[in-house]
């Protein structure tokens, strides 16, 4: 099939006229695009305090634990578990971003425990912290 040249020319002008609308609309698709949203870090809880007044004790004393943390998205869950036979221990939920106190107890077993601060936030990214506590008996008896 053979076309004059203006029936050509025209032909490819047309052609060319449509490929660059196509272009063009590509070109504002892709700048009307919202960027993707950033990468924000989650970093995992830190414990910023755990500590006992006194770690060697004698039956039935009182002793006071500090503790406290920090994350940068909220703390999910804390728990101090004293570590004795009893199973005893104490959780904080939805703590925020900044968790901080302390408790007194009275520490009914003898033995050698360890006390563990365990600090959860709210993508399960998880900080711990032990203290050993030493509880003897009121009196040793001697032979």
């Amino acid at each position: 099939m053979q076309f004059s040249f203006w029936t050509r020319n025209i032909i490819i002008l047309l052609a060319a006229t449509f490929c660059c609308a196509v272009l063009m609309v590509s070109f504002i698709a892709c700048d009307e695009a919202t960027p993707p949203p950033p990468i924000i870090p989650d970093d995992p809880p830190q414990i910023t305090l755990f500590n006992m007044n006194t770690t060697v004790l004698t039956h039935r004393d009182t002793a006071t634990i500090s503790f406290g943390a920090t994350d940068d998205f909220g703390i999910d869950s804390a728990i101090v578990d004293y570590g004795t036979p009893s199973g005893i221990r104490f959780k904080r939920v939805d703590a925020g971003k900044h968790l901080s106190g302390y408790i007194t107890r009275q520490w009914g077993e003898v033995g050698f425990f360890t006390s563990t601060f365990t600090v959860y936030d709210r993508k399960g990214q998880v900080d711990r912290d032990s203290i050993f506590i030493m509880v003897f008996p009121d009196t040793i008896n001697t032979p």
